[in-house]
């Protein structure tokens, strides 16, 4: 990624500690698109956006004395913001001594090794946010399911029905003027020093009484949205998109799995201004949807003529599918294969 488009890594390696810089990393391990979509540092936590729905119209050519129609594109401003992410780390400075004295090593690396298991989880919320948006979280950004309006224009019905087998796969242009991270106040994921607190609980058994408990305490934080600079709703296919979803795909044993052929028509419906930019467009899906597609390029031989291959044994083939028509493509867990049937009209 260009260095004018950073990753949450790149930004907090510029503005943060390096003890924030691991926090991202460990995050990136469980949300890969954090660390595969590329965004912008804004100031403050809002921003305006002037965006283009539809160009202009006419012809280019005129005869003499003739007119021509004088036309102009279609924008519309829109508001984005960045949403405050805090996750307090609390850790039990018996644990921290414990381990130190039976293991040795640092405080501090002990510390980040307890921290570990928080900050996975921050991953797994984040990486499901992008998809799911405020039906995973309502205090957080909208996700790629609120980026489309579930026409055909911006989806694709791949035909599964079965409720809660199902799974999405998603073509995304990420750029500025498309889907992208905004870091707010101009920073990335920070964190906090470790401080010693003591810590209220209630006492163990019915009595309901308050005691406490000494704490090394910290908190990761930071402002992060997901801007769309292309209009959600579309009519026809010359308005601009960012997202195609392609909906309704069910386990390769049901026949409804992806297949090149989904994806080749969900790229049809972006632009060819930014369908044929090399990179510009990414593939996402599961794990599951990954090794389907791998399994619809298997070729099975109908002859031995002339060869050694048995008659129906599949030839080999890479178990991970890693591009289809000329889109990389990405694996992540954020995408569930559970979900229900979603309409598309």
């Amino acid at each position: 990624m260009a260095k004018e488009f950073p990753t949450l890594l790149d930004l907090t390696a510029l503005t943060g500690t390096d003890a924030a810089i691991g926090v991202v990393k460990v995050i990136q391990i469980f949300a890969p698109e954090l660390e595969l979509f590329g965004g912008r540092p804004i100031n403050g936590l809002t921003y305006e956006v002037s965006r283009a729905r539809a160009l202009p119209g006419g012809n280019a050519f005129r005869a003499v004395n003739a007119a021509v129609l004088a036309t102009a594109g279609t924008y519309e401003k829109i508001l984005g913001q960045c949403f405050r992410i805090d996750r307090p780390i609390q850790i039990d400075q018996a644990i921290v001594e414990a381990q130190a004295a039976q293991y040795g090593g640092s405080v501090e690396n002990i510390q980040a090794n307890q921290a570990a298991q928080q900050l996975q989880y921050l991953g797994i919320l984040l990486g499901k946010q992008f998809y799911k948006g405020t039906a995973i979280d309502p205090a957080g950004f909208d996700g790629l399911d609120q980026f489309v309006d579930n026409s055909p224009y911006t989806c694709v019905d791949a035909g599964g029905t079965v409720a809660g087998t199902l799974s999405s796969a998603y073509i995304v242009h990420n750029a500025p003027e498309g889907v992208h991270w905004t870091y707010g106040a101009g920073k990335g994921l920070q964190t906090g020093v470790w401080m010693p607190q003591q810590i209220q609980k209630y006492m163990r058994g019915t009595s309901g009484a308050l005691g406490t408990v000494p704490m090394y305490v910290n908190n990761v934080y930071g402002w992060l949205g997901l801007a769309n600079n292309a209009p959600i709703t579309r009519t026809n296919l010359t308005d601009l998109i960012s997202v195609v979803k392609i909906t309704n795909l069910g386990p390769y044993t049901s026949g409804k799995s992806i297949t090149d052929t989904l994806i080749a028509t969900a790229k049809k419906l972006f632009p060819l201004s930014i369908a044929n930019q090399p990179g510009a467009l990414k593939l996402m899906m599961s794990r599951q949807q990954n090794l389907a597609l791998a399994k619809s390029r298997m070729v099975a031989a109908t002859t031995t003529a002339g060869s050694s291959i048995t008659v129906g044994t599949p030839l080999q083939f890479d178990d991970t599918a890693k591009n289809s028509c000329g889109i990389e493509i990405i694996q992540t867990d954020s995408i569930v294969d559970t979900d229900n049937a979603v309409t598309i009209a």
